[in-house]
């Protein structure tokens, strides 16, 4: 029998992009026989505990990870393997938040190989540096690309990712891409690059975008997704459309279990500051608060000076 775990999904919280909430992709796989999924929203984890409490409640492991914005304009698909990369990729998030304006995300490239560790990359959809240098008949900068790539994560942990949506190109592609990988010695896998649970929510899928790009939907069509390909599909479906490389299908199961984190939520770890000195953080803050008393309040009541020097699980409440 042949599995197939998607890696490469957008819930709707890939805003005016995703059309399917964190549940319904998650039923949907439960629905198939999917043993897990990963979510991959577009610059963001806002969705996962509600993507890891529908895993839960239908039996599907969830798999988490993001689709990252590059300052080339080029994206990348990141899946978390273990504490350290899901630490690194909300590293590599907040960075990126705070590279570009409100609501957009841009990483550095240079910042990318000090925060690889735990991660798993694909090479990514059409917009992924890769593809777009292949695309562009660009055979030496696809190379360089590549083992940049390979070189920063590992050969074991970067992968070549393959989609076929039914499109003009996308079979020499595909071919072109599988070329790569075996000229490099690195794996590759099928994603199928998952923007809704069912193929009849790409109409919403289309109005979400037209949305976020504030156009009407007659002026849009070179902004809209050419067809209604991006579903959930099924293991079978997968493997047909990928009969000719299978291993490709087989790879989604291999990844799948190098992931070994598990969302842990409900339990806070406290980032630790530095403070001058080596002075302990407890001291540190109340000679702060002292200061800043002695500006905003002069003339301060006593018990307000002595509760500064009081522990906090000591005061009355």
């Amino acid at each position: 029998m042949t599995e197939y775990i998607e890696l490469h999904c957008h819930s709707n919280f890939s805003l005016c992009d995703g059309a399917s909430p964190p549940e319904d992709l998650v039923k949907r796989a439960a629905e198939m026989g999917m043993p897990a999924l990963a979510l991959t929203d577009h610059d963001a984890v806002y969705g996962v505990v509600r993507f890891a409490q529908a895993a839960k409640q239908y039996g599907v492991r969830p798999l988490f990870g993001a689709e990252l914005t590059l300052d080339d304009n080029a994206h990348l698909t990141i899946l978390v393997a273990s504490d350290t990369g899901w630490r690194n990729l909300c590293a590599l998030l907040s960075i990126a938040r705070h590279n570009a304006p409100k609501g957009q995300a841009v990483l550095p490239l240079s910042i990318l190989p000090d925060y690889t560790e735990g991660l798993i990359a694909l090479s990514g959809c059409k917009q992924g540096a890769i593809p777009k240098a292949l695309l562009a008949n660009d055979w030496q900068k696809t190379i360089d690309t590549a083992q940049q790539y390979r070189d920063w994560f590992g050969r074991d942990r970067f992968f070549i990712e393959l989609q076929q949506h039914r499109l003009p190109e996308d079979d020499r592609l595909v071919y072109k891409l599988v070329q790569l990988a075996q000229r490099l010695d690195l794996p590759y896998v099928a994603t199928n690059n998952v923007h809704y649970a069912k193929r009849d929510a790409s109409p919403l899928q289309d109005v979400l975008v037209c949305i976020g790009k504030g156009v009407t939907l007659d002026n849009s069509r070179a902004m809209r997704r050419p067809n209604s390909e991006y579903f959930l599909k099924s293991a079978r479906e997968m493997a047909t459309v990928f009969a000719a490389y299978p291993d490709a299908v087989r790879n989604t199961l291999h990844i799948a279990d190098l992931c070994a984190f598990e969302l842990a939520y409900g339990i806070q770890d406290l980032p630790v500051f530095p403070t001058p000195n080596d002075v302990n953080a407890e001291a540190y803050l109340t000679s702060l608060c002292q200061s800043a008393l002695a500006l905003r309040l002069p003339n301060a009541p006593s018990r307000v000076v002595s509760g500064i020097r009081t522990r906090p699980r000591e005061l009355e409440i």
